[in-house]
């Protein structure tokens, strides 16, 4: 097994000798004019800039470390650290995922062509993107993004139950996504999202709906028990009859039916939150605060409705009085409050149950909305699980798909991070995606892959001591990521890989073009002279700038990364 892990400009090779002692042999690269790290001999000769075959002749002289050496142990726990950072999610990191509201860069489902002409408007700026809806592929997303050079870029954004995936990484919301490429990454080398094009006019990121008569879930399913007058976002169709959706109350997501559902979407887009409430006085405010409340107790209703914008009270029960403070929106989709713009008014509640919002209070318990909204009734409709099993949309159950059980380990970096982990796997012919589940009947993807922006490959068995192992390679926003599958038998790794390599990126023909892509190798090693010999090109990319262990790590030396 090999992985190379760059630092500064040295690149140290770790290699797995097949001998009865068992040792590590690991060995260093240094680049043109660079001193090879103190305690190794130096280079033979100079090596090449490019990352072609002529680079073996900056091997230096080999370092061996046995399995039980504490060097070695460090580079294990180290790696073994870094996969956990990858599985955290970003907020778990404190990453800044705060983008502007959808309002703001939605344009709904236009064409390619519109894109480009509504951000070319703006050429000059930069950083100019927009959001739609995928023409070819309904449900997904894309992201139009104006280049410094003048060319329009489309990132493809696979959608799934409310989650997002663009190349391997996986958001819980658009904003998000939104967020990360703006603030955290480049979405091309040196450039990242930073200016929004407004559309003509405001399009709705989600279709709300509102339930008209109850439901209660059956037992082991992905439905959620539904209230009538509950309010939800819905975050995908799944066929005619069940969707899922997002309750504004609870917070919860699961399989919804949409038969005894009523589209609000035209309604206040805050329907449905605990503390807001829309047909309500002033003078029904106070006396619910001042009878009901306690001293930070709060809720908010719209007070007006004019062309551009809306107009909210949030009323605050203070230690002697009813406090209220306005807040208005604006077709942009941001809330002015203090000065202060806001994306939504969930991020105005967060922020000022943190902050002091008035004599040293602090929001506290919402006052919940209770009365139904007048002049409606509830619809009598026969729930859905009592009139047909439409309910169960087992993967397996899909016709004209490849699906089964495969253990999983992945990483960014090296074969060496991660775990070995079960999940149920679907292969959507047809839009040319890797799906994987908890479990057989889940309905929401613990992961998704765009096999269109993959390539796969057979690995030796030695890489892991075990038949039946293939991996992914996925390139895309200037990421690599590596996906490693495990099947019971060799057979059926061949199998799945056979159908994998059917719908993914054909591997170039690197002899004729001479390119040194990490997506344009092989990993299959070599039989010569009785010795496993691995291409150069199956080495792995290192470890990212913020990755990597400090400078008085207690292993620093030959294995400091």
């Amino acid at each position: 097994m090999r992985t190379l892990l760059p630092y500064s400009q040295t690149f140290f090779l770790i290699v797995r000798e097949h001998s009865p002692c068992c040792c590590w042999k690991m060995a260093t690269y240094a680049t043109p004019g660079e001193r090879p790290p103190v305690g190794l001999p130096p280079s033979r000769e100079a090596p090449s800039d490019q990352y072609g075959d002529e680079m073996d002749e900056a091997l230096v002289g080999p370092v061996y470390l046995r399995l039980d050496d504490p060097a070695f142990r460090s580079y294990v726990q180290y790696a073994n650290q870094t996969y956990e950072e990858e599985e955290a999610g970003d907020e778990e990191l404190g990453l800044d995922l705060s983008a502007p509201p959808p309002e703001s860069w939605f344009h709904g489902r236009i064409s390619r062509q519109t894109a480009s002409s509504r951000l070319h408007d703006l050429l000059g700026e930069q950083g100019v993107y927009l959001v739609r809806e995928s023409e070819t592929q309904p449900g997904d997303y894309a992201i139009s993004y104006l280049s410094r050079t003048g060319y329009v870029h489309h990132f493809k954004i696979n959608s799934n139950c409310g989650d997002y995936f663009i190349g391997g990484r996986q958001f819980m919301s658009l904003s998000e996504l939104i967020g990360f490429y703006s603030n955290c990454s480049c979405i091309l080398e040196n450039e990242s999202l930073e200016l929004p094009v407004v559309p003509p006019k405001p399009v709705p990121l989600y279709i709300m709906l509102r339930a008209t008569a109850p439901h209660v879930k059956n037992p082991g399913t992905d439905e959620l028990t539904i209230d009538v007058w509950e309010v939800f976002v819905l975050l995908s169709r799944l066929n005619d009859d069940w969707g899922w959706g997002h309750s504004q109350r609870s917070g919860e997501s699961g399989l919804i039916p949409l038969m005894i559902m009523e589209d609000v979407t035209d309604e206040d887009p805050n329907l449905g939150k605990v503390w807001f409430h829309d047909s309500i006085s002033r003078e029904e405010v106070v006396d619910l605060l001042t009878h009901k409340g306690q001293v930070g107790s709060f809720l908010v209703r719209l007070s007006s409705v004019e062309k551009s914008e809306r107009h909210y009270s949030l009323s605050v029960k203070t230690r002697d009085k009813v406090q209220r403070f306005r807040i208005t929106r604006y077709d942009t989709g941001y809330y002015i409050f203090g000065g202060r713009p806001f994306s939504s008014m969930d991020d105005v509640v967060d922020r000022y149950r943190s902050e002091v919002i008035i004599d040293g209070i602090t929001l506290g318990a919402p006052i919940i909305q209770t009365v139904r909204p007048v002049g409606r009734q509830a619809m009598t409709v026969t729930s859905p699980r009592d009139r047909t099993n439409s309910i169960i949309l087992t993967q397996a159950h899909r016709q004209g798909e490849k699906t089964g059980l495969l253990l999983l380990r992945k990483g960014k970096k090296s074969p060496v991070y991660g775990k070995w982990k079960e999940f149920y796997f679907v292969i959507k012919y047809g839009e040319q995606k890797l799906l994987y589940y908890e479990r057989e009947d889940s309905h929401k993807a613990k992961g998704l892959l765009d096999l269109r922006q993959c390539q796969a490959f057979a690995v030796d068995p030695t890489l892991y001591g075990r038949n039946g192992v293939f991996m992914v390679m996925l390139k895309y926003l200037n990421e690599l990521s590596f996906y490693y599958f495990a099947a019971q038998t060799e057979e059926l790794a061949q199998e799945w890989l056979r159908v994998m390599k059917r719908h993914t990126l054909k591997t170039p023909d690197t002899a004729k073009t001479g390119a040194a892509d990490p997506l344009s190798v092989s990993v299959h090693s070599r039989q010569q002279a009785g010795q496993v010999q691995w291409p150069l090109q199956c080495l792995l990319p290192g470890v990212p700038e913020r990755s990597r262990p400090r400078q008085d790590h207690p292993h620093a030396g030959p294995l400091h990364l």
